[in-house]
């Protein structure tokens, strides 16, 4: 009998398709501008400081890192964006009896269960408006050679933008 571990959301992340299939989207469909702005961004999830910064996962600066109050007003901002996510989870949690203790359940199987259950939510919720394809720009090329190029521009259309 083998003996299931709690997973955490950075080794889920690992073990998963997630990171894989950002990476695939943004080699097939390239960057997007980010509302408002001619700052492209290829897509990304927004993590703490347990995921390792890259490209696709976008984190806040490490104490060690801030060297400016624009980092720290960056933290800020991407913080209270987390919590709105989290919060999102509480609402999973409060519909779905089944988050509310830990899941001793595969990685594969834990992941089947989170999306079933999402896609039950947003069913509930009603149905989402998508774009019109022809609304939506090209793609364009990713200009940044590293993710701390990539989380700069996000802190500069974060910081002057919003």
């Amino acid at each position: 009998m083998s003996t299931l571990a709690v997973n955490s959301d950075a080794q889920l992340f690992r073990c998963g398709p997630l990171e894989t299939m950002l990476e695939n989207i943004a080699q097939t469909g390239g960057c997007r501008n980010l509302p408002h702005s001619g700052i492209p961004m290829v897509p990304f999830v927004l993590a703490d400081n347990g995921f390792g910064l890259s490209k696709n996962v976008m984190t806040p600066f490490r104490s060690n890192q801030m060297v400016s109050s624009n980092h720290i007003r960056f933290n800020e901002k991407i913080s209270g964006t987390r919590v709105k996510i989290e919060n999102l989870f509480g609402i999973l949690c409060s519909k779905f009896q089944v988050f509310g203790r830990n899941l001793r359940l595969s990685p594969e199987n834990s992941r089947a269960l989170i999306i079933a259950c999402s896609v039950i939510h947003n069913i509930t919720i009603g149905p989402l408006i998508v774009a019109h394809p022809h609304t939506i720009a090209p793609p364009l090329p990713d200009p940044y050679r590293t993710a701390e190029e990539q989380r700069s521009a996000l802190m500069d259309y974060l910081l002057n933008n919003n």
